[in-house]
């Protein structure tokens, strides 16, 4: 049960990513576009990204931490 809830803190769902780093879910998407993120899917099929990842994008792309 604790790696479940671990899991899920780990991961989040795309609006709640673009919250987190301050940009647009659709900059979030052109991102994966261009092959420069991959998210997981949950059980719905919706895009997943794990927090650490998005960090590291984000400071590719602004040069800076969140």
């Amino acid at each position: 049960m604790v790696l479940v809830m671990n899991r899920k803190a780990e991961f989040v769902h795309i609006r709640t990513a673009a919250e987190i780093i301050g940009v647009n879910p659709q900059t979030i998407r052109r991102w994966e576009e261009r092959g420069l993120i991959n998210p997981l899917r949950d059980d719905l099929g919706h895009r997943i990204y794990k927090r650490s990842e998005l960090k590291i994008m984000y400071y590719r792309c602004y040069g800076r931490s969140i």
